[in-house]
């Protein structure tokens, strides 16, 4: 049963090493950080089929460490804005990279919050993950990417 644990974390990680190695200066990084992992997984998904490098986490110490440990230079930074140290992980990607583009999802459009750093702020609809919503996340990034948005829903 170990043996499959070791052999299943090796083939997560492999992808995600091939994904970023001779392609840094080439593509889009995009870390993703929600404790959804269906919506995490589909949105990397999609942006890797758009030419992006996204790259999943489901909190912000998953995140952290996988910036650390591959040295990750992001270039823009989606993340559930309610995620326990959500602002303190986006101040440090700002000092890790200035010019870093950040995307907060506030999955409750009622409930305002202001970090700074924040690029846009997105309110997506819940559990709906289809060709409208793809349209409207590569949308949100392209729009951050190109300084031409300041918060956007769904």
């Amino acid at each position: 049963m170990q043996g499959g644990l070791s052999i299943a974390g090796a083939a997560w990680r492999t992808p995600i090493i091939q994904r970023l190695s001779g392609e840094k200066s080439h593509r889009t990084t995009v870390l993703i950080i929600d404790g959804d992992l269906g919506f995490v997984f589909w949105l990397e998904h999609l942006l890797d089929a758009e030419a992006y490098s996204a790259l999943p986490a489901r909190a912000v110490p998953d995140a952290a460490l996988l910036v650390m440990q591959l040295d990750l230079i992001v270039d823009v930074l989606v993340i559930n804005l309610a995620l326990a140290g959500a602002d303190e992980f986006i101040a440090a990607m700002h000092r890790r990279k200035e010019g870093v583009k950040v995307i907060g999802i506030q999955k409750n459009p009622l409930t305002a919050m202001d970090i700074p750093g924040v690029n846009a702020i997105y309110h997506p609809s819940p559990n709906i993950l289809d060709h409208m919503a793809k349209a409207e996340w590569l949308k949100c990034i392209e729009q951050v990417l190109s300084n031409s948005v300041q918060s956007t829903s769904n």
